[in-house]
């Protein structure tokens, strides 16, 4: 395998949407901690000057304008496919970084060959630890989760079974999946995996990426010697309506879709069917909002 000879070798994804400021800081993170690194970024149509600014204040950028909002995934696709790099690093613009993020996660791929994709350590703005990644969705994790067995299990085991996984990591550790708010591929992974289905607007997108990252015989790593810290909602242009009936929706839809291709439309209905009980349940004896909007979600969202 060719070794790294420059940071050229490396090519900065990001998609921006009416995120402007969170989008500076993030360019500014960047060029400041890589400063050769090839950037490009696809504006999905803000209406907030994010793209002026961006040609302004750093003209070393590849800007695309995209005059619609393409989503996550397919506006990630076309910032690949004008990437130069052996390396693709995807990052979200509410993210910014504390050390050679990019340097770091190379050579770790550089020194494991079976690794296809791996990520950095994530933090809140407080610097305590964030999710990361975890296994991938199943009816077990849903039911380890609901029914808190967690709680009763040690650590060893749990993290075997919950969806997401919250670990300051002091050695890289294997995902299933990992976030993807920053996550590194190799060229040649992503180019065989053809992106992100684009079938995906938001949510969900990348774990099926993994998921199929996963068939293809690869891991996926944490590495936590690189360090960043992720807003968690920001890079979605301030419409975080996260306790909303329609961002569950969203969410839901693409859960669906990730069930279907995954494990089969069959699998997605006793999924769905489960999760229904589950949340009407739980918002009958705690009288949540968040919970009872889940359960409406799921009840609107098709069963087939």
């Amino acid at each position: 395998m060719a070794k790294l000879t420059h940071s050229s070798d490396i090519t900065i994804l990001l998609v921006s949407y009416n995120s402007k400021d969170l989008t500076i800081r993030c360019l500014t993170s960047i060029t400041k901690n890589c400063p050769k690194v090839e950037i490009v970024v696809v504006d999905n149509g803000s209406i907030d000057g994010s793209a002026e600014v961006i040609e302004s204040l750093f003209p070393r950028v590849e800007l695309i304008r995209s005059k619609e909002n393409l989503g996550f995934g397919r506006a990630n696709n076309l910032a690949a496919k004008n990437a130069a790099g052996r390396f693709l690093f995807l990052v979200n613009t509410d993210t910014w970084m504390l050390n050679d993020v990019p340097t770091i996660l190379v050579e770790y791929l550089q020194n494991n060959p079976k690794v296809y994709a791996c990520g950095p350590q994530q933090f809140q703005e407080n610097y305590s630890p964030q999710v990361v990644g975890g296994v991938f969705p199943s009816i077990t994790t849903l039911l380890w989760d609901h029914l808190h067995l967690w709680r009763i299990f040690p650590e060893s085991i749990s993290k075997k079974f919950r969806v997401l996984g919250k670990h300051l990591n002091s050695y890289p550790c294997r995902y299933e999946y990992l976030m993807g708010s920053a996550l590194m591929f190799r060229r040649e992974v992503w180019e065989k995996l053809q992106g992100f289905d684009p079938d995906f607007f938001f949510y969900y997108e990348e774990t099926e990426l993994c998921h199929r990252l996963k068939r293809m015989g690869g891991e996926i790593h944490l590495v936590p010697e690189a360090e960043m810290v992720h807003l968690h909602g920001g890079s979605t242009g301030g419409q975080n309506g996260r306790e909303t009936f329609e961002s569950f929706l969203k969410l839901r839809n693409s859960e669906r879709l990730y069930f279907q291709k995954t494990s089969g439309s069959m699998y997605w209905k006793h999924y769905r069917l489960l999760s229904m009980m589950l949340f009407w349940v739980k918002s009958k004896i705690t009288n949540s909002p968040i919970l009872w909007n889940n359960y409406l979600a799921y009840k609107a969202v098709p069963n087939g």
